[in-house]
């Protein structure tokens, strides 16, 4: 009894080692293997090492597996994981509406060199109040130059949600003029003030 007891223990130390290392070498077939193993649980530091070493496989797998993810953590693997695992993270109830230190995950999805279809799956994922919640998203896409991203969000917010006050100034400032248009298409129109700012500024409003 004893000795199986003794084999049993050494059995799941060794398994545990070799995950370890399967996660910093990205052996994720090896990952998946070990976690399947009898004896075997995940534990937090797995999920920790996962993420220190940017194993976004291995931090799918281990979050399947019931392991949990520091917001901090999951936002910076939004931002820089692709599309495929952003998407099965997604899928397996990785929330979006994340946030930390006052950024909220899905500012980073909208970098002019992130792949688009990650910010698509947010906003048709994402309810409609929070748009109106999080207007200051708009300015973010503006100052990133982000005009699909802007259209889109525009087009799924209310129209008093809309802080026009706000954004037609900061569009103008960053010469965009064409960002105009789909506030007008939502009804908004242009005031003497607003004409003017674009005159000062040399920003030419068709």
């Amino acid at each position: 009894m004893l000795l199986s007891i003794t084999v049993t223990f050494v059995y799941i130390h060794l398994q545990k080692q070799a995950l370890e290392e399967a996660i910093v070498s990205f052996d994720q077939q090896q990952v998946e293997h070990i976690l399947d193993s009898p004896f075997i649980q995940a534990e937090a530091q797995w999920m920790e090492l996962a993420h220190y070493y940017h194993n976004t496989a291995s931090v799918i797998t281990l979050y399947e597996a019931g392991l949990s993810l520091e917001s901090e953590d999951w936002i910076n693997i939004a931002d820089t994981s692709s599309v495929d695992e952003f998407q099965q993270m997604i899928e397996l109830g990785a929330p979006l509406d994340v946030e930390q230190n006052g950024r909220l995950l899905i500012e980073g999805l909208y970098g002019m060199s992130d792949d688009p279809e990650k910010w698509h799956i947010a906003h048709d994922r994402l309810p409609s109040s929070y748009w109106g919640e999080h207007p200051q998203l708009l300015q973010v896409m503006v100052a990133e130059g982000n005009a699909n991203a802007f259209e889109d969000m525009i087009r799924r917010m209310e129209p008093e949600d809309i802080p026009y006050d706000e954004i037609v100034p900061l569009i103008l400032r960053a010469y965009q003029p064409h960002l105009l248009t789909v506030l007008l298409e939502k009804g908004y129109t242009l005031t003497s003030q607003d004409l003017a700012y674009a005159k000062e500024l040399n920003v030419p409003i068709k």
